[in-house]
């Protein structure tokens, strides 16, 4: 990984944390909105992880039913009654994130990152995989609070290990369609906005292992759009 993707500091940080954030907000909105009945697990068909029935119920709520007091309310729940889910602080988080709640995102990325951190002994993909976006959301906070400039190379420093954790998941299970969509979505975006960066190893990631595939695909296509390739 690191021998493809140099990033320069003065080029990459505040632009392209904003547009992962937005792609990573959008990504768990868009599986489950159109997949409710795969709310415990949008990405896997086999093999599926169990997030726990109140995490699913905050998903059903918000992107099912559209009731953000109730998905307030559930994931109030599930932070208490199943603390060892990443992906509810994540969801906490990103939505802060979306919400400009810039002490929300704080709190809710360290809980990311330390909950991932635990999960990593006995799911290492997963753990893996969610360390890394907790280590992207702490990234977007030090951006937030230090402006771009003073928190480039924090934010740097932080994106050089989210891309050592999504190394150790794709060690584990380099077709895992969880870790190809997310990883698949900010390699792409990396690519889209360095002049000098290859998209096409994020895209045959997306083609040929990312689920579900009409996400796949629309990471594909938006891709191609701002390389302007529409053939």
């Amino acid at each position: 990984m690191n021998a493809w993707f140099p990033v320069p500091q003065t080029i990459l940080p505040a632009k392209f944390y904003r547009l992962v954030m937005v792609t990573f907000a959008a990504t768990l909105t868009l599986n489950i909105w159109a997949n409710p009945s795969w709310a415990a697990d949008p990405f896997r068909m086999k093999e599926p992880r169990n997030i726990g029935n109140k995490t699913e119920a905050a998903f059903k709520a918000i992107f099912q039913q559209g009731d953000y007091q109730a998905a307030d309310r559930y994931l109030q729940e599930a932070l208490s009654r199943e603390p060892n889910e990443p992906l509810a602080y994540a969801m906490k988080a990103s939505l802060a994130y979306t919400n400009k709640d810039w002490a929300t995102l704080d709190t809710y990325s360290k809980k990311t990152s330390e909950t991932a951190q635990n999960l990593i002994s006995s799911d290492s993909l997963r753990g893996n995989l969610y360390a890394a976006v907790g280590l992207f959301l702490e990234g977007a906070v030090i951006l937030q609070r230090e402006g771009t400039v003073k928190g480039a190379p924090q934010a740097l420093s932080r994106l050089q290990q989210v891309y050592q954790h999504l190394d150790k998941a794709e060690a584990v299970s380099p077709n895992d369609p969880e870790l190809n969509l997310l990883k698949g979505y900010m390699d792409l975006m990396i690519a889209v906005n360095l002049p000098f960066a290859n998209p096409e190893q994020a895209i045959q990631k997306l083609e040929k292992n990312a689920a579900p595939q009409y996400l796949a695909n629309r990471g594909i296509a938006l891709a191609y759009r701002d390389l302007k390739q529409y053939s």
